[in-house]
């Protein structure tokens, strides 16, 4: 595992999640009950796309990352967006939504890496 691509990408993670549930709140979606869901569906997609830009080849080497991002996002978590809410890390859709991460990041890891060429009928 790279370290640097584990923090680096950790940092890039939560930057992209807090952007993300800021803009869906600023366009008025906090007040929609199912908000969790479609966050913790970006969540997801976040560690899929992670995972295959990093190129991680096993499930083992996806867990790595994975622990290494989530405890990234956890302290900035406790660091900054305590800021603007103190029950944050009491909030069971935070966790829902680290543990769709772990899992788009575990199937990242394991999904096709790329689809072969066609090759036109031989005539």
């Amino acid at each position: 595992m790279s370290w640097k691509k584990a923090i680096g990408y950790g940092l890039l993670m939560w930057v992209i999640m807090f952007a993300a549930v800021s803009l869906l709140m600023a366009i008025g979606l906090a007040e929609f009950a199912y908000l969790w869901i479609i966050t913790a569906l970006i969540a997801g997609a976040v560690g899929f796309l992670l995972a295959k830009y990093v190129k991680v080849k096993s499930i083992g080497l996806g867990l790595g990352y994975a622990a290494v991002w989530v405890i990234i996002g956890v302290i900035l978590d406790a660091v900054v967006t305590r800021y603007f809410n103190p029950n944050i890390l009491g909030d069971w859709t935070l966790w829902v939504g680290y543990g769709v991460f772990v899992v788009g990041v575990i199937l990242g890891s394991i999904a096709k890496k790329s689809v072969p060429p066609m090759t036109p009928p031989a005539m």
